[in-house]
């Protein structure tokens, strides 16, 4: 009981080492999902039970969370949409304004908006990309033939759904649909459980 009330009781950044499932070869059903628009992230956490004690503990706990952050940033910036609990599983979905909020909340690396403006952050787009059948470009080159191109960067092993077609992804990331892509994990857990299961390098999902 302690053990799990201490995985609950981690930093809001790290909420049910939410990326943890990623790397044991999840169905799209039992996998944490990131759905994105043109500035929205949804994240819909899929967790072992035994990560929370009861539901009522385990939304008290993120409706707190959330709460903090939304005040101290000045504004309704995050929104827990629902909350379930049952034998097997968690889900929770979350809802954040933008990408700099589910950086900030979940203390990852993250990023949602054009090669040109993620160059302009220092992301580096000197990397190779391929498309759903293995063909290759330079990120530096897409960005020079169309900056307009959007891209997602994210360091988790989680599944994507977008709301545009998925074009172009790095090394790591599985195109499976027009609109969706699973991001392998390292397959190795976290250290502790003050920490979420990262990749090694990060991930880049081009759409447009």
């Amino acid at each position: 009981m302690k053990k799990r009330r201490k995985a609950l009781s981690a930093a809001a950044a790290v909420l049910l080492m939410g990326s943890m499932l990623g790397a044991c070869g999840s169905t799209s059903s039992d996998m944490t999902t990131l759905e994105v628009d043109d500035l929205s992230i949804i994240q819909h956490i899929v967790e072992p039970a035994d990560y929370a004690e009861d539901k009522a503990d385990l939304e008290s706990f993120i409706t707190e969370s959330v709460d903090q952050y939304n005040q101290e940033a000045g504004g309704e910036y995050i929104t827990l949409d629902s909350c379930s609990l049952d034998s097997e599983s968690v889900r929770v979905q979350m809802t954040y304004a933008s990408y700099v909020e589910y950086a900030a909340f979940n203390q990852m690396p993250c990023f949602l908006g054009t090669l040109t403006d993620a160059a302009a952050q220092g992301y580096d787009l000197n990397i190779n990309l391929k498309d759903k059948n293995g063909e290759e470009v330079n990120g530096q080159i897409l960005l020079s033939s169309d900056p307009t191109f959007r891209v997602l960067i994210i360091q988790e092993p989680v599944q994507i759904k977008t709301d545009t077609r998925i074009q172009y992804v790095s090394d790591g990331v599985e195109i499976t649909g027009s609109k969706t892509a699973v991001i392998s994990g390292s397959g190795t857990e976290p250290a502790s459980v003050y920490e979420a299961e990262t990749t090694e390098t990060l991930n880049y999902i081009v759409i447009k």
